[in-house]
């Protein structure tokens, strides 16, 4: 079995380069294996992975294809997330300069996602890996504001 990334890795210039600005989770995009980027940070779970394995099995919806997901087995607070790298722009960096008719091009693409997604229908509520249903809101948001 293939040696397992850990953070640590990725902070090393000549083994991967670092996609997004300065804010978590960060991304990196492997330099030896260019289709492959790794997402990592406390806030990425690995519920994420599953979810998007899902969505890519049960729509038409364009997802990167999930490679691995796992903890870093040297700081157990990271989580990483490999996955299938697909160049594109992102979109606000692009929206100010397309047109109205490929906005709404867009919107029409959107509101199909979100039909689909509603068009898929559950056993339980909850994760669909089985656990229940998380978000950093509830997770790091000031206990004063979610007592009883």
């Amino acid at each position: 079995m293939a040696q397992k990334i850990k953070f640590s890795d990725l902070l090393e210039p000549t083994f991967a380069t670092r996609l997004a600005p300065d804010n978590a989770p960060w991304v990196y995009r492997l330099n030896h294996s260019p289709n492959i980027v790794v997402k990592v940070g406390d806030s990425i779970r690995l519920s994420e992975a599953a979810s998007m394995k899902f969505v890519h099995s049960k729509t038409s919806i364009p997802v990167p294809e999930v490679y691995d997901a796992y903890i870093d087995e040297t700081d157990p607070c990271r989580y990483l997330l490999l996955m299938e790298y697909i160049e594109g722009d992102v979109l606000r960096d692009v929206w100010d300069t397309m047109s109205l008719e490929e906005k709404e091009e867009i919107v029409g693409q959107l509101r199909g996602y979100i039909d689909e997604l509603r068009g898929v229908m559950g056993m339980f509520i909850g994760r669909v890996d089985g656990g229940p249903c998380e978000d950093q809101v509830f997770e790091s948001g000031t206990k004063e504001l979610w007592s009883l």
